[in-house]
């Protein structure tokens, strides 16, 4: 196997040194199946983005209404907190006039 790594290392790459050219030619065989899994993966990954383009819009779109919702009751606790607030706030005046107003009487 040596001797054949070397014929064609030979013949391929004339300057490189006998030691490096099997190491080199070695290694480009061992690449192969590398790119060969990646090449694959690419592909599979670009069916994926062609069959389903929307899918992320869509989902997004989803996560946008969601949290439009989400804020519009949010608001709408606020506003009744607030209401309910100043309500405990005109019950506190009203007995604190009360108050007053007996204590005048004595």
């Amino acid at each position: 196997m040596t001797d054949f790594l070397r014929a064609i290392s030979a013949n391929l790459i004339g300057s490189i040194s006998e030691d490096l050219a099997p190491v080199l030619v070695t290694g480009i065989i061992m690449m192969i199946p590398i790119v060969s899994i990646l090449v694959k993966h690419q592909q599979k990954m670009a069916l994926i983005m062609r069959e389903n383009p929307q899918g992320d819009n869509q989902r997004q779109t989803y996560e946008l209404e969601s949290i439009k919702r989400e804020l519009a009751d949010l608001k709408t606790l606020m506003h009744q907190q607030a209401i309910a607030m100043d309500n405990l706030t005109d019950k506190v005046n009203v007995n604190s006039e009360i108050s007053r107003r007996l204590e005048n009487v004595n």
